[in-house]
């Protein structure tokens, strides 16, 4: 009943690479606590059913049907956890900016590099993208080491977040104390108006 041997080790390699690859990409998404991961999860769970049909067949081409399958859905887990990862660090990243509009050079160490980490990975991904638009597998393989800056500048954001939440409590307190002065002084312009009319 079992026919899986020797002549297929090419494939089981190659499977058993990508999926030391997805599950290691997958990973590393989801320690950001990444929603986005569901779509590779699936994906190896789909490999992981035709490697069980692989290992159910009785013939050749059943077994090299089910490991090819395997092989395309272990290769859309990598495609898709890196697109979740480009997705969640950009979003991230921008909303972190959003989040705190003060002076973030004052607050976060080199946060030029990191910004311009950020733009250097992202210009790269996009061309990347229009060069490789013919193979993902290609395109994957050239941005890893922007996502990997991505999430080194996420994180590096994220370890300076409570100095930006107490930054912008002390702006938001200052702003506040300058409006009060100015409402203050209105008022007493208004009554000293009314006095003298």
């Amino acid at each position: 009943m079992l026919i899986i041997a020797k002549q297929y080790e090419e494939e089981i390699g190659e499977i058993g690479r990508l999926y030391n690859l997805a599950e290691q990409d997958i990973k590393a998404v989801g320690r950001e606590k990444n929603r986005l991961i569901v779509a590779a999860v699936n994906q190896c769970r789909y490999a992981g059913q035709h490697l069980v049909r692989a290992l159910a067949a009785t013939d050749d081409e059943t077994v090299r049907e089910e490991l090819a399958a395997a092989n395309r859905h272990l290769r859309r887990a990598v495609y898709d956890s890196n697109d979740a990862a480009i997705q969640f660090y950009l979003i991230e990243i921008d909303a972190f900016r959003r989040r705190f509009p003060v002076n973030l050079n004052a607050i976060i160490p080199n946060y030029g590099k990191v910004t311009d980490a950020v733009t250097k990975a992202k210009r790269h991904i996009e061309d990347a993208s229009q060069k490789n638009s013919d193979s993902r597998e290609l395109l994957y393989a050239e941005i890893r080491d922007d996502i990997d800056a991505l999430r080194d500048a996420y994180r590096t954001l994220m370890a300076s977040e409570q100095d930006c939440v107490s930054a912008l409590r002390r702006e938001n307190a200052t702003k506040l104390v300058s409006w009060v002065s100015v409402a203050v002084a209105l008022v007493a312009a208004i009554a000293l108006v009314s006095r003298l009319l």
